[in-house]
């Protein structure tokens, strides 16, 4: 009992700790309001996550939220309405600016409001890549066509020696590897069929 008390006391210091070494950086949002709640979700189960949203700005809206105080991300407190882009722009109150380029539509005069910011030294994300680099994921309704033509991967043409040759070589050294591991490999296949039901070499059809 003491030592779980004594871990359990020295956790809550490190995240303490962790919090006051953390530099918050402020988030401005402009996205529709449903991938702004996931972001913020996101962000509020990580401890310390570094992050403050600061202000929104809905995609699917004319109007823009700020959050001026020092609470959470999630706090809900102290919102203002601003009428447009600009003003959340203008207002300057965030380190890094992320535009779900993907479900919004912006004009020329607002796609230049965004790359003035990024001139001013204020990082500048696609909400796909920022949500990426933070949890690992893609948002499955971002998926779609549109969103697989514009990956680096896809770009450019297709090498079919390339390809070839790469198969070649993942066959030929899977071969040397599973003949190298066959010794250690048998034993546990019939230590499996011996323990339980079905197939011992499991296969699924898989696309991608």
């Amino acid at each position: 009992v003491i030592l779980s008390g004594a871990l359990i006391l020295w956790r809550v210091l490190a995240i303490k700790a962790a919090n006051r070494l953390v530099k918050v950086r402020r988030i401005s949002l402009i996205c529709e309001s449903e991938n702004a709640d996931r972001l913020i979700s996101e962000l509020s189960g990580i401890i310390p996550s570094g992050f403050q949203i600061t202000n929104i700005c809905p995609s699917d809206s004319d109007t823009c939220i700020l959050h001026h105080n020092d609470t959470p991300s999630n706090g809900g407190q102290g919102i203002n309405d601003q009428p447009n882009l600009s003003s959340l722009i203008e207002d300057d109150h965030f380190d890094i600016l992320i535009v779900d380029s993907f479900n919004g539509t912006f004009s020329n005069e607002s796609v230049k409001m965004i790359l003035e910011t990024k001139q001013k030294g204020k990082a500048v994300y696609d909400f796909v890549n920022f949500y990426k680099n933070l949890t690992g994921q893609v948002p499955l309704d971002h998926i779609d066509g549109k969103w697989l033509l514009n990956r680096e991967d896809f770009q450019g043409i297709v090498s079919k020696p390339y390809l070839q040759i790469k198969r070649l070589f993942d066959i030929v050294l899977s071969g040397i590897l599973l003949i190298l591991l066959l010794p250690a490999i048998m034993p546990i296949l019939i230590l499996i069929k011996l323990e339980s039901r079905g197939k011992v070499i499991y296969s699924q059809e898989r696309l991608g």
